[in-house]
């Protein structure tokens, strides 16, 4: 799963995050959003359960901000320290290669 701002905020499958996470063999929970970026409520990530969280370079959170949140702890990849924060050179450019293989190194 990958969060923008706020952290309940999921790329769609209109995303280029989505086109990535699938050509990867990864889930994007929010594919069957017809969006780039929607704010869900927090009990729809607790029922998709995600087993890594990526945020955006830009965040102004990262992985610490879900460590430090006990409801977030009832998520794998929260419970399993698999929350890593994209480079913030991460954007939809020439850069999208090595942002992609940053992507592959965590899942």
């Amino acid at each position: 799963m990958v969060t923008w701002m706020p952290p309940t905020t999921v790329k769609g499958k209109r995303s280029i995050m989505h086109e990535i996470l699938t050509r990867l063999g990864a889930v994007n929970h929010a594919k069957n959003m017809d969006v780039r970026t929607m704010d869900v409520p927090f009990e729809r990530i607790l029922e998709w359960r995600p087993e890594l969280i990526l945020t955006g370079g830009y965040a102004h959170y990262g992985p610490e901000w879900f460590l430090q949140r006990p409801q977030w702890h009832a998520i794998p990849a929260v419970r399993h320290r698999h929350v890593y924060k994209l480079p913030t050179w991460s954007t939809a450019s020439p850069r999208v290669a090595s942002m992609s293989l940053f992507m592959a190194m965590k899942i």
